[in-house]
């Protein structure tokens, strides 16, 4: 990963034409730093600032291929997610509004892509493309599905934020109620993990609320809220985004 250090270490010791770990090109760089050697000379044994310029970018383009790649399997994992969610709901009480006949065969369609050479192949831009064609797909085909869950899911959010009020109210008058203390993380978080905490407690205070656990479930979406105010720097797209959630 590093071709630049992996030039410098080869030129001062004896080890040539092996590829070193990470661990080997940290203990040459140590060496390296500690040599007697002027440090005129060792920049003369390695690489030209040409060389140096150009093995900067093929780090460079590396490390943007590795975010591609990343943010590629991020979109991967959650269009097979979504999958499995609708496999899932074929089989449980919402099951009468879907159209099995259609939907199975689409499922299968889909999941097939995921481990074509299509999907191997396709860049971070196509990935995006055909999850969302998925979702638009599903949408237009399960639409009475989607408009029952949309449903259950305002009643049980409606639920959490009337529960939190009144755990708030119950925090300012009783100090030591015996509730989850609002969270007070203030670091500055990327949006992916600040968002990952969001619907971590999200999703537990739903599942809290439908255990009949109301209070932990009101403390739980309140941490949510908590956690979903704390974004910075977002773009037009992404605060649209949060406020969906």
């Amino acid at each position: 990963r590093m071709p630049l250090l992996q030039t410098l270490v080869e030129d001062i010791s004896a080890i040539k034409g092996f590829k070193m770990d990470d661990a080997a090109l940290a203990c040459g760089a140590a060496i390296l730093g500690t040599s007697e050697k002027d440090p005129e000379e060792i920049k003369a044994i390695g690489m030209s600032e040409e060389e140096i310029k150009i093995a900067q970018k093929n780090e460079e383009n590396m490390a943007n291929d590795d975010k591609e790649k990343e943010a590629k399997e991020e979109k991967l994992n959650e269009l097979e997610g979504i999958i499995l969610s609708m496999r899932s709901a074929m089989g449980g009480k919402s099951s009468s509004l879907l159209p099995s006949d259609i939907l199975s065969p689409y499922l299968n369609e889909v999941e097939d892509w995921i481990y074509s050479e299509e999907s191997s192949t396709s860049n971070l831009e196509k990935m995006c493309e055909k999850l969302e064609k998925t979702k638009r797909d599903l949408k237009e085909m399960c639409n009475e599905y989607y408009a029952e869950e949309d449903k259950k899911r305002m009643k049980i959010e409606e639920a959490l934020e009337e529960e939190a009020k009144r755990a708030a109210i119950e925090r300012q008058n009783d100090p030591n109620a015996l509730d989850e203390e609002m969270d007070r993380d203030s670091r500055k978080m990327k949006k992916p993990d600040r968002m990952r905490l969001v619907m971590k407690n999200k999703e537990e205070g739903k599942e809290l609320f439908e255990g009949k656990n109301w209070t932990a479930a009101g403390a739980r979406y309140a941490k949510a809220l908590s956690h979903a105010a704390k974004f910075i720097d977002l773009s037009p797209e992404e605060k649209n985004e949060v406020e969906a959630v």
